[in-house]
């Protein structure tokens, strides 16, 4: 039996591993694949993030590993790769922003420091009649206190 399976094993064609082949293969062969793993990657993460699915984008992250995942996001526009990065939890999120370019991590800032002065600018907004009413209170009891 032993001896029928060496057989076989030897009659076989030799057949290159997809490495070999990559790295046989031609320039532009290899840089259309790597074109259309960019594009197919894009897609992935624009339908999770149409779709609002968080679970999907971190089985995409644990999928395609941290640097491949802010390569990915580097080909799409500014608010999609925000979208993006806020979905992921955060350590997860680290993991990624240590793999983003300069300017990746430039529009990250941009963003959160934009978040920031939103939400100041709401907070303002939502005490100021708060405030105006402590202050009229302090004005009454100053008068009547004297």
């Amino acid at each position: 039996m032993q001896s029928i399976r060496n057989a076989l094993r030897t009659a076989r064609p030799v057949q290159n591993t997809p490495r070999e082949i990559i790295r046989n293969s031609t320039p532009q062969a290899t840089a259309a694949r790597a074109d259309r793993l960019i594009v197919m990657r894009e897609r992935a993460v624009l339908a999770t993030l149409d779709n609002d699915r968080a679970d999907l984008l971190q089985q995409l992250h644990a999928h395609l590993g941290s640097r491949a995942f802010a390569d990915t996001l580097s080909h799409m526009k500014a608010p999609r790769q925000v979208d993006a990065l806020r979905l992921l939890p955060t350590d997860k999120r680290a993991a990624v922003f240590r793999e983003l370019s300069t300017a990746q991590r430039a529009i990250w800032h941009q963003a959160c420091k934009a978040e920031a002065m939103r939400d100041e600018s709401l907070r303002n907004k939502l005490l100021a009649p708060l405030r105006a009413q402590w202050q009229r209170l302090r004005r009454n009891n100053g008068k009547t206190g004297a």
